[in-house]
């Protein structure tokens, strides 16, 4: 299977850094909030429920951060990666980052209690289960191939 690179994805998302997109959704799911009816016959804030998720999100970001910063590893999705991170939270998840981004954007959307806010985890998660995770896997299947096969079929792709 080729190698799918930036100017070959029909939506071009993978031009943009998924925590650009992250708060790109955000903002339109505030817009939405903001100047949409819903929240005057729907609005049920669970700040109980959406404060932990948020920073269950944060600190496994900085969690999975800390580890690529001391391996040196690539952070971006579109270098190629010198090496392949196992350790820490990536021993259960292939993902961590992208799960934390997800967890904070559910954390808020439960924050908000609004329906329309939960869009924005939604279109994160499919944005990146179907452009991100897919490039990065080919990507690191041809970089470190039977290791990278391996550690996927040990780790899950999300959790």
């Amino acid at each position: 299977m080729p190698t799918i690179q930036a100017s070959q994805n029909p939506t071009g998302l993978l031009r943009f850094r998924p925590p650009r997109i992250a708060m790109t959704y955000l903002g339109i799911v505030l817009t939405i909030y903001w100047f949409s009816p819903e929240r005057q016959y729907w609005h049920q804030p669970l700040p109980s429920v959406g404060i932990p998720l948020l920073l269950i999100g944060v600190c496994l970001m900085f969690w999975a951060w800390g580890w690529f910063q001391n391996k040196n590893a690539e952070i971006c999705p579109l270098a190629t990666s010198s090496i392949l991170v196992a350790e820490g939270p990536y021993r259960w998840s292939r993902n961590p980052m992208y799960l934390a981004m997800v967890l904070m954007l559910i954390g808020s959307a439960f924050w908000m209690g609004t329906a329309s806010a939960f869009l924005a985890p939604l279109a994160m998660f499919l944005t990146l289960d179907r452009v991100f995770i897919p490039y990065e896997e080919q990507d690191l299947a041809a970089t470190f191939g039977t290791a990278y096969q391996e550690y996927q079929q040990q780790v899950r792709r999300w959790i």
